[in-house]
């Protein structure tokens, strides 16, 4: 059996083909609602939504299930890497986990998508790095600019 995922004019279908029958089974993975504005594809078993404030957008994530995990109250959402994805209101960021748990508070000017198992941060003028869990692994003591390669 043939699975895809298809992503429909924000809307998440599950297309299951059976090659001995032909026949097609389409799932819902997220039901259509007037709720959100976009569905947006799969990140480690999350959707980034979109919806429209009084014109403004706002993000949050549901889960395989279509269950609001992270409600849709974030100027700013990447997709999940590593197990958090970074969330911003106005001008600051913070992180997330896949639970919905803010793991690091929306009060940095820069943060950076998971490199080797570390995350860039930045506020005001000094960097750091911080794990998954937001623990800092390299303290915010640096005002020079750098990356951690392999």
């Amino acid at each position: 059996m043939n699975k895809f995922t298809l992503l429909i004019v924000g809307i998440l279908l599950h297309w299951n083909l059976d090659s001995k029958s032909q026949n097609v089974k389409l799932e819902w993975l997220v039901k259509p609602s007037l709720k959100y504005f976009t569905v947006y594809g799969f990140s480690e078993g999350m959707a980034k939504v979109q919806r429209n404030i009084d014109y403004e957008e706002k993000f949050g994530f549901v889960n395989s299930q279509g269950e609001e995990i992270i409600p849709t109250k974030y100027d700013f959402a990447s997709n999940f890497n590593n197990g958090v994805a970074i969330i911003g209101k106005g001008k600051k960021f913070g992180l997330v986990n896949k639970k919905g748990k803010i793991i690091l508070p929306l009060e940095y000017d820069q943060i950076h998508k998971p490199s080797n198992g570390l995350i860039r941060v930045k506020k005001n003028t000094r960097y750091g790095f911080v794990d998954a869990k937001g623990k800092f692994i390299i303290p915010m003591d640096y005002s020079i600019n750098y990356e951690l390669k392999s």
